[in-house]
């Protein structure tokens, strides 16, 4: 069995994962089980929602499910079992039945522990880049506890791989592992991984703020390792750099390279990820800010306290045959664990980072993006770029050749704006790409078309001293020739407020310069909108082959900051098109 609460039906389909999970594990343990491979011993919910609302037994969680089964997960996931919730399922076990589950829940645990149940969860081990990928296992059963240990990989065999890997990577010296000297390293995570979970709710970095400023200390960049299966958390970066005042590296991409290699980093911390783990075998002091995984799985009072990583034994008839009989004869040490072959286990789930750390494969591109603090010093966020790619030279073309060569796809956001300061985008020369602007296609000789009617332009507001900042802007851009007959309008917002906008009427000639004005906050992020009333597709207006959805395309961008005394007293939009003069109206 695995996590029933992480198996509701959403819009009608199966569990997924969930079960995907628990079959795979039962497909592995078969034949040392002895189990009926055509009729696999896999207790789950159901997929259909009128089985599995039957099966939980409370209406009230059903309601949750329903309503965010995300969050009905959270509340369930450490909490006291009760006694009506998936007692259908609890009562197909016989009452001798010993559970072999997959990254059991504490509260599923609690719950066979006091039907009598003896149980062995399964983890995959924080450990990854041994030659096999292998089992953490915690148990009720003390008995059993002793039989897992005698059969954990050895402490020799775990330093003989270190130090293959560690030269591997002394000789490679790879770019992608650049980071400027002493930069602290942040160890991200998949938004909902259950190593986060406290009292029903993710733990966040804002929730270790304290800890984690303290840790960083005067450092001012932070290096931010996302999770390969995780989007960009807005929310964290922005905490990195708002908040605690950093530069940020925000990094995606096989995370081994900058681990294993003998870089002089400074700190290195994470909330709970199993990379802290595999950081720590190469040296690295990982600092986790809110517990290690390979202790935070255990239910205390029941399980083992700490993980006991088992080899190939796991997979042997005989050793669970001595562990079921109870006697108390253990196996004999073993220095080979992995002896049914490398990646005996990898090799039946989808692709790990591992192959990285075979020299048959070269490493996957690395995305390196600079997100500059509100404070950054003038010219910094290029030498931050250069130091990234090992660029001696701090020109962008160097910057740029460098890192195509290395397979690094570099960003480098705007600097903040500050007073007296300009900022400027031309497609025509932005060697390092403008992470700042979102929802544009690919630069074209003239500009970049939107996709779709909207793109976005992300800049941060530097310090003022009166806490405020006036900004204005020009915006120069083309409609789509398709939508003219439309009369179509661009808007114009800055924080979410509208400022200025345009209409275009009776005129064949799309191109056109829009200005606005706006007082923003400093120190925070400006976050300016453009929005077109109308898209269409060349295809559909009779004007070539291209199918893409087209509003308008963005020729060039300017804004200009001066300190302001205070916030605007109103909030007035201009209105173009409609004659000589913009149209002004209270918003």
């Amino acid at each position: 069995m695995g996590d029933w609460f992480r198996a509701a039906p959403a819009n009608g389909s199966g569990p997924g994962t969930a079960r995907n999970n628990v079959v795979w594990l039962a497909s592995l343990l078969a034949a040392p089980l002895g189990l009926d491979r055509r009729h696999l011993p896999v207790i789950m919910p159901a997929k259909d929602a009128q089985s599995f609302t039957q099966q939980v037994g409370d209406a009230g969680l059903v309601a949750r499910f329903a309503h965010d089964p995300v969050r009905a997960w959270l509340e369930s996931y450490d909490a006291s079992p009760q006694p009506e919730v998936f007692a259908e399922l609890y009562d197909l076990l016989p009452p001798a039945a010993i559970v072999v589950g997959f990254e059991l829940p504490p509260v599923m645990r609690r719950a066979l522990a006091l039907r009598g149940h003896r149980y062995v969860s399964l983890h995959n081990h924080p450990l990854r880049f041994l030659s096999d990928l292998g089992f953490g296992v915690h148990s009720n059963d003390a008995g059993f506890v002793r039989s897992f240990e005698a059969i954990a990989c050895s402490v020799s065999n775990i330093d003989q791989q270190v130090s293959r890997l560690s030269a591997r990577f002394s000789r490679l010296n790879p770019v992608q592992a650049r980071l400027p000297e002493g930069c602290p390293v942040l160890l991200g995570q998949t938004p909902t991984d259950a190593s986060l979970v406290v009292d029903g709710k993710i733990v966040s970095w804002e929730d270790r703020a304290e800890d984690l400023a303290a840790l960083l200390g005067s450092s001012r960049e932070v290096a931010y390792l996302k999770h390969p299966h995780a989007v960009w958390p807005q929310a964290d970066l922005d905490f990195f750099r708002y908040t605690l005042g950093k530069t940020v590296i925000a990094i995606a991409g096989n995370s081994y390279p900058l681990i294993m290699s003998r870089q002089p980093t400074g700190p290195v911390a994470t909330l709970s990820s199993s990379l802290g783990v595999e950081a720590n075998a190469f040296g690295c002091d990982c600092h986790f800010l809110l517990a290690d995984p390979q202790a935070k799985f255990c239910v205390p009072g029941l399980d083992n306290a700490v993980q006991v990583m088992v080899d190939h034994r796991i997979l042997e008839r005989e050793f669970w045959d001595r562990m079921l009989a109870g006697d108390g004869d253990l196996p004999a040490p073993r220095e080979t664990p992995f002896y049914l072959g490398d990646n005996f286990v990898r090799s039946t789930l989808e692709s790990w980072g591992y192959a990285a750390l075979l020299s048959s494969h070269p490493f996957t591109r690395m995305d390196k993006l600079v997100l500059p603090a509100a404070d950054i010093q003038p010219g910094r966020g290029r030498a931050l770029c250069a130091a990234l790619v090992d660029a001696s030279e701090a020109s962008g073309e160097k910057i740029a050749s460098v890192a195509a060569d290395n397979d690094i796809t570099l960003g480098l956001a705007p600097d903040p704006l500050v007073d007296g300061a300009h900022w400027e985008w031309n497609p025509r020369i932005e060697l390092l790409g403008l992470p700042g602007l979102s929802g544009l296609l690919s630069a074209e000789l003239d500009g970049s078309w939107t996709e779709g009617e909207r793109c976005r332009i992300d800049l941060t507001i530097g310090p003022a001293a009166d806490g405020f900042m006036a900004l204005e802007g020009e915006i120069r851009f083309s409609f789509f020739r398709g939508l003219l007959g439309h009369n179509p309008a661009l808007l114009v917002s800055v924080d979410g407020i509208p400022c200025s906008a345009i209409i275009h009427r009776e005129c064949e000639d799309p191109y056109h310069t829009l200005r606005w004005r706006a007082v923003v906050r400093c120190g925070q992020p400006c976050r300016i909108d453009l929005a077109c009333s109308h898209s269409g597709t060349p295809v559909e207006a009779g004007l070539g082959d291209d199918s893409r959805l087209l509003g308008f395309i963005l020729h060039g961008a300017e804004v200009s900051a001066k300190m302001a005394r205070g916030p605007s007293g109103s909030k007035t939009l201009r209105i173009w098109g409609l004659g000589e003069r913009p149209i002004e109206a209270d918003v």
